[in-house]
């Protein structure tokens, strides 16, 4: 694919398309998108719903994390030098809680340089956020 072509919507018929063209490992379940990152080991869902492209990786249970302020500290930290993709909790109490990365894109006029971003912000900050993780591991 000529990297000049700008998508002017990227429907979710065409996303797989564009992940491969892009050098994504892709696979498809259920309408969900499974994209295995190029140089760290985790992989990011993509989803539509109302015309918006989510993407989100699991990151670790809660369950499996001590319960400590700094580590919710530490995250906000980071949080905030992570922009355009943020840090979340996935789940209820009653459910299994999970900490994720979450990023939301609108598909009207989405070309393939947003994608790109998003899933280079997911692969340049998984692993140091990974880290922060392993030090509250219980």
């Amino acid at each position: 694919m000529d990297e000049e072509i700008i998508f002017e919507e990227v429907e979710c018929s065409e996303l797989k398309c564009v992940l491969n063209d892009l050098g994504y490992k892709t696979e498809i379940y259920k309408r969900n998108y499974f994209v295995n990152l190029k140089n760290y080991d985790a992989i990011v869902k993509i989803y539509e719903k109302s015309h918006l492209l989510y993407f989100e990786s699991v990151l670790e249970n809660l369950d499996y994390l001590k319960d400590n302020k700094e580590l919710y500290r530490r995250l906000l930290e980071v949080n905030a030098d992570i922009i355009p993709i943020s840090i979340g909790i996935r789940g209820t109490v009653s459910e299994d809680r999970r900490i994720i990365l979450a990023e939301c894109l609108d598909t009207e006029n989405l070309d393939e340089n947003e994608i790109i971003t998003v899933l280079d912000k997911f692969e340049e900050n998984i692993p140091k956020i990974k880290k922060i993780l392993n030090i509250f591991k219980k």
